[in-house]
């Protein structure tokens, strides 16, 4: 028996859609998954088999072999265990045939059945849309930021055993805004992103005075959706430019919005703002600490100057051969 769901994964900041092939056969007892599987999700034979189980659903005694389309990409992330619980229900019959044709699935199994949220909502349900896929079930939390993604109906689901009574029909799927309660701003991984509040009051573009420079950078800024680096000693203004009401109060449509709401999502943080990531560095940071202090962070938060600065030192160490294995010569040069 064969079955096959349709999921995606993410990689880097951008999701890659898969095919969950699940075959249920007869043979030595065994849960078997290929197609280059990180641990992650090799790791999810332990959490289907225990969330089918105390579900009270059926765990097939027999050969079960998962193999993840395309099989020469990694796969990484716990975000199809969903996908591969749903296939092994549909290879044992215990869903009808066809009912997840044309939807997608994602989401992460706790081991009492429930299904938890993921990062990287947003650029997951975008690369299904851009598939053709139209229809998606995934966690409850990351209902409201699937959503932003125009043309998908969004299947919002707690549990293995609400998504298949839905799935087959015996009672409706819950609505986006009642299987998500709480604050707009909650993260899928139960954190809250705000924007951070200023120390004093909000001010008027009119009260810097005197930084033509810096008032024009703010007005094309704001006007355009571009980013903005302020650098300067202190009590040179940047504190008082960047509260000003006019930058503050930015606003950013959903095809501009995109870029930094997918990699805020990806990072588990909320994939629904419009405003681009603020960064606040002490005035006393060198380029060495600016490039370092985002490294890892998928925002690109940091320059390619600073990272050019920070990844390269003066060495004054005399050696014979001076631009090989990194040494230098009598004279000093910059090494990486």
């Amino acid at each position: 028996m064969l079955a096959s769901v349709r999921s995606a994964i993410l990689t880097g900041v951008e999701g890659r859609v898969v095919d969950v092939e699940v075959h249920v056969s007869s043979g030595i007892p065994g849960y078997t998954v290929v197609g280059l599987p990180d641990a992650a999700v090799r790791e999810s034979r332990e959490r289907v088999r225990a969330a089918l189980l105390t579900s009270d659903l059926t765990w097939p005694q027999r050969r079960v072999t998962v193999n993840i389309a395309p099989s020469g990409v990694r796969k990484s992330g716990a975000g199809l265990d969903v996908a591969c619980a749903l296939g092994v229900m549909l290879a044992v019959d215990d869903l009808p045939a066809g009912v997840l044709d044309g939807v997608a699935v994602l989401g992460e199994l706790g081991l009492d059945g429930s299904i938890r949220p993921i990062p990287g909502t947003l650029a997951l349900v975008d690369a299904l849309r851009l598939a053709g896929v139209r229809t998606v079930l995934l966690p409850a939390p990351c209902g409201p930021e699937a959503a932003l993604v125009a043309g998908m109906e969004i299947l919002p689901c707690t549990s293995l055993l609400e998504a298949r009574a839905c799935l087959k029909k015996e009672r409706p799927w819950p609505s986006v805004e009642d299987a998500a309660p709480g604050d707009a701003g909650e993260a899928p991984g139960g954190r809250a992103e705000r924007e951070p509040e200023p120390d004093g009051p909000v001010a008027d573009l009119g009260h810097v005075r005197g930084l033509a420079g810096a008032r024009r950078a703010l007005e094309v800024a704001a006007a355009g959706g571009h980013h903005l680096l302020l650098v300067g000693p202190p009590g040179a203004g940047k504190t008082l430019s960047s509260r000003t009401r006019r930058w503050r109060s930015r606003r950013s449509t959903p095809p501009r919005a995109g870029p930094w709401a997918a990699a805020s999502s990806a990072r588990g943080r909320s994939g629904r703002r419009t405003t681009p990531p603020r960064r606040r560095p002490s005035w006393g940071a060198g380029a060495g600490a600016r490039g370092r202090a985002r490294s890892r962070s998928p925002t690109g938060a940091r320059s390619s100057s600073t990272s050019w600065a920070s990844s390269r030192r003066w060495c004054s160490t005399p050696s014979a051969s001076p631009w090989r294995s990194g040494s230098c010569g009598s004279r000093g040069r910059w090494r990486s």
